[in-house]
């Protein structure tokens, strides 16, 4: 069992409903998810909320490349849903 600290996520945030493409719904320890199925193929979805974040390290971060700046603000207006995982070669080709 996980020690991390519980999710804050307004009810705001959170999806209406299970997709409509969706065969399981539910929530784990790492957030909100959905599965799909195609053909004998799963795929897992989780729930990415509506916020903002910094992206980029500090100039001063040890070991910091020149590629990972400047730090900025994102903000992301509407949740959406995001793989779990890189696609796999079965997936793409289901």
């Amino acid at each position: 069992m996980s020690s991390a600290a519980p999710l804050l996520i307004e009810p705001q945030m959170l999806p209406a409903a299970a997709p409509d493409w969706a065969d399981e719904f539910g929530e784990d320890e790492y957030g909100i998810y959905c599965r799909f199925r195609i053909s004998d193929v799963w795929f897992v979805m989780r729930w990415i909320p509506p916020g903002e974040f910094t992206m980029g390290s500090p100039e001063d971060e040890n070991g910091r490349d020149s590629d990972e700046g400047p730090q900025h603000r994102v903000v992301i207006s509407q949740g959406f849903w995001l793989g779990e995982t890189p696609v796999t070669q079965q997936q793409w080709r289901a």
